[in-house]
């Protein structure tokens, strides 16, 4: 397969019900326009924004990590080296590093004060598709195309486990805030739970009727939201598993989702060109952005909870406020 996010040779893209690209308003929240990004040659994969709200990372099929400054709305450093698609970008806990999955099969870890790489992570167990970093930002777990999950210690470069259990390719991966359990989705509509100290499958959670695309774990580990190839999303109890509750409205494969840090608001992505703000609670669809002339495969939110950022196959980096009406 070309890359992770399964592209469809045509665009599926509804048409459009807003003439500027700004959010379609309900229930005195949005998503405001402010600022397109350029810089990317390719489709944009995955983005992310730094603990202190100023900085955020993007990364895709030209095989570049960029780091931008979102105060001057600029780019700051394009971090080159990777020999095949990036796939993941994490942030470190301070900010101060980066660390990135590739198609190459490695990780590379990159110092964002100093911007330059600060060393390579050989995997071997196939091309990278998503990537988590532990809350010390010791460990990281990567999910591969390969149905396999690879737990290091980044301090050491040791390969501590590979976990086995996955049937298809691993979309999304993340750590609970103790760094003890991880979790996985797939392609395979699991998610699977894992003890990473003994490196121990768990348990299953599953539901969804097509491809598990993307995964978030709220702040406080109680929920997981998932989204997939069946357009919808679902928030999971993290501890029992049930479903409870889906959330409907996109008319395109869900390829990314977020959490804001109080798990209040949640983001979408999706195939179908637009970006989707959430009430967690209710499952109310908040806004609609629909700016995004391409599928749209990756959000983040602010920690402060006062920005969105999202990139897609129209190769651009959009930020959006985040507001009262």
């Amino acid at each position: 397969m070309r890359n992770l996010n399964d592209h469809l040779k045509k665009t599926f893209c509804p048409g459009l019900t807003d003439t500027d690209g700004a959010g379609i308003e309900k229930n005195g929240m949005t998503l405001k326009w402010r600022k397109d990004l350029y810089g990317h040659t390719d489709h944009i994969f995955t983005v992310a924004i730094s603990p202190d709200n100023k900085f955020a990372l993007s990364a895709g099929e030209d095989r570049t990590v960029r780091y931008w400054d979102l105060e001057k709305e600029e780019s700051v450093k394009i971090f080159e080296g990777h020999g095949w698609i990036v796939n993941s970008v994490v942030f470190s806990s301070d900010g101060n590093i980066a660390v990135s999955g590739s198609d190459d099969r490695t990780l590379r870890i990159w110092d964002l004060k100093m911007k330059v790489r600060k060393h390579i992570l050989e995997t071997g167990e196939g091309p990278i598709t998503s990537v988590a970093l532990s809350s010390d930002d010791n460990f990281t777990l990567c999910g591969t195309r390969d149905h396999l999950l690879d737990y290091h210690d980044i301090r050491t470069g040791e390969l501590l486990h590979v976990l086995k259990g996955h049937k298809n390719t691993v979309s999304s991966v993340a750590f609970t805030s103790d760094g003890k359990i991880g979790l996985s989705a797939s392609w395979d509509k699991s998610i699977r739970i894992w003890d990473l100290e003994k490196g121990k499958y768990l348990r299953s959670i599953e539901g969804h009727d097509g491809y598990i695309y993307c995964m978030a774990l709220s702040n406080d580990c109680k929920h997981i939201l998932t989204g997939s190839g069946d357009k919808t999303l679902k928030l999971w109890d993290f501890e029992t598993g049930k479903c409870l509750r889906t959330y409907n409205g996109h008319v395109g494969r869900i390829k990314g989702v977020a959490l804001s840090q109080d798990g209040k608001l949640a983001l979408s992505a999706s195939q179908d060109c637009t970006v989707r703000l959430w009430d967690v609670e209710t499952g109310e669809c908040l806004a609609i952005t629909e700016l995004h002339k391409d599928e749209v495969n990756c959000v983040a939110i602010s920690p402060d909870g006062t920005l969105a950022i999202s990139g897609g196959n129209d190769n651009t980096v959009r930020l959006w406020d985040i507001v009262k009406t």
